[in-house]
């Protein structure tokens, strides 16, 4: 498996990955993606407001321009 992009990095995190087994095999193999993800991972735990504070901004901005 070739590293992870940003869209599989944020399916990982977000619980919605489609190739869990696979994407956890390669983060236990490749230290670059197990510190991307795992950096992302505490920055959102220690950020909890600043994280649901940019999903609801996100939201809007996709509901105002559907």
């Amino acid at each position: 498996m070739e590293c992870l992009n940003d869209n599989q990095m944020a399916a990982f995190i977000d619980g919605c990955c489609q190739d869990i087994s696979r994407t956890v095999e390669h983060l236990n193999r490749c230290v670059r993606c197990f510190e991307h993800v795992t950096f992302v991972m505490n920055f959102i735990e220690e950020h909890k407001d600043l994280h649901e504070q940019l999903n609801r901004s996100y939201e809007k901005m996709i509901s105002d321009n559907s």
